[in-house]
């Protein structure tokens, strides 16, 4: 006698049980869920990246003031003497 064929669960319906309709809503379903999880990824990404380049414009406009009052410091203290 023939083996069982090996069945495999993969969380996918029986596509060959379902009506035209279903499958088109069920492959409508797969793609928009695909599709949001990536646009999720990319905004998620784009956030992450515009946030690290506003840190480091802070951080560089602080070393900037923190020069510039230095500088300005020591030229008032050139003056005064």
């Amino acid at each position: 006698s023939d083996p069982e064929p090996l069945q495999i669960d993969i969380g996918i319906k029986e596509v060959a049980a379902l009506t035209t309709e279903e499958k088109l809503q069920h492959f409508e379903d797969i793609c928009t869920g695909d599709a949001l999880k990536k646009y999720e990824q990319a905004v998620s990404d784009y956030t992450a990246y515009e946030e690290k380049i506003l840190n480091e414009h802070k951080e560089n406009a602080r070393k900037q003031a923190a020069l510039q009052i230095a500088a300005e410091k020591e030229r008032i203290a050139r003056e005064t003497n």
